[in-house]
C-alpha cells in the first residue's frame, strides 16, 4: 500500500504502464480521463476530443449534419456556416447570402456586372439594358432589361423567404 501506485488490487496499473485508451482504466497512474462513456471510440474528459462523451453519433470525424444547431464532428466551427467563410447562412441568423459558396459573403468583393452577387448587399448583380447601350445600375429612362440569371435568380430567391 502506498507509493505512486494508483491501484494496488490490479498488477496491470502502475506508473509508466502502457496507457489502453478509452477502457476507463488509468494504467499509468497518471490521473487522465481516458473513458469514453458513449462507445464511439472517442474519449471525453482531460483528452477533449469527444465534444459530447454521451451520444455516440458525436465525435472527431463523425458525419455533419448541418443547420441542426449540433457539432457532431467536433471542429468546433459554426453549424450554421456551411461553406466556412466565417459568416453564418442568413437563413438562420446570420448575414450570409449563399452559403455554399466560400467566395460570396458580407465581405466579399463585388465584381462588377458578373451577375453575381459577391457582397450580399443586392446590388451590382445585374446588367441594365437602355436605349442600346449598355451599363450597371438603375439606366436612366426609356425601358430596362435584366440581365445576369445568377443575381435575377438571386434577387428571386430572397424575395420568396
Amino acid at each position: 500500500p502506498g507509493g505512486d501506485d494508483c491501484d494496488d488490487d490490479d498488477d496491470a496499473v502502475f506508473p509508466g504502464a502502457t496507457e489502453v485508451p478509452y477502457d476507463g482504466v488509468d494504467q499509468d497512474c497518471s490521473g487522465a480521463d481516458l473513458s469514453d462513456a458513449d462507445g464511439d471510440g472517442y474519449g471525453g474528459g482531460d483528452q477533449g476530443e469527444d465534444c459530447d462523451d454521451t451520444d455516440p453519433a458525436i465525435h472527431p470525424g463523425a458525419p455533419e449534419r448541418w443547420y441542426d444547431g449540433v457539432d457532431q464532428d467536433c471542429d468546433g466551427r459554426s453549424d450554421y456556416d456551411r461553406d466556412g467563410d466565417a459568416h453564418d447562412s442568413e437563413d438562420y441568423g446570420g448575414d450570409d447570402c449563399n452559403d455554399s459558396s466560400p467566395w460570396i459573403h458580407p465581405d466579399a468583393a463585388d465584381v462588377p456586372e458578373d451577375g453575381i452577387d459577391q457582397n450580399c448587399d443586392g446590388v451590382g448583380a445585374y446588367f441594365v439594358v437602355s436605349g442600346g447601350g449598355c451599363s450597371s445600375g438603375g439606366g436612366s429612362g426609356g425601358r430596362a432589361w435584366w440581365l445576369g440569371l445568377a443575381g435575377l435568380a438571386g434577387l428571386v430567391r430572397r424575395r420568396a423567404r
